[in-house]
């Protein structure tokens, strides 16, 4: 009799069914506020994968250049701003859209990396990493790539 598999396994998964959230994470660091994308696209985790890792003693490492790398990717690079409730009160015939302003924030952060009178412990940009990769991973619990129990 031919091994039969224990756990059926289909040939078709749509992987689609998923909610995008619309939360957008910010922080403040070096006497600034920042916002982050509700969501970065999937190639910024590979930034994240290699920004901190284990060195063969098992220490942590922190990759600076891709945990800073990281934090661009998940800066926002434009804000909407939706129009308020006495902007379409005042609105005639039709109701105002939103508008949507370019955002400075990577070119904040890059300006706090580079100024000498605001230096960061890279600690703090570590903390930050690992702030948003709690924020981006909310809800993946049911994953299959979550921790071994071991």
């Amino acid at each position: 009799m031919p091994p039969t598999n224990p756990l059926p396994i289909d040939r078709y998964r749509d992987f689609d069914d998923f909610d995008v959230p619309t939360e957008q994470p910010s922080f403040k660091l070096g006497g600034e506020e920042f916002t982050c994308l509700a969501m970065p696209p999937g190639a910024v985790l590979t930034r994240l994968a290699a920004s901190v890792s284990r060195d063969e003693r098992g220490r942590q490492v922190y990759n600076l250049p891709d945990m800073n790398l990281f934090i661009e990717d998940c800066l926002i690079t434009e804000r909407i701003i939706e129009p308020t409730q006495a902007d379409i009160d005042d609105a005639e015939d039709n109701a105002p859209a939103a508008i949507v302003e370019e955002a400075d924030d990577v070119e904040r952060w890059r300006s706090l990396m580079e100024d000498p009178k605001r230096p960061i412990p890279i600690k703090v940009i570590a903390d930050v990493v690992i702030f948003l990769q709690g924020w981006y991973s909310r809800g993946s619990n049911d994953r299959p790539t979550r921790p071994s129990v071991r």
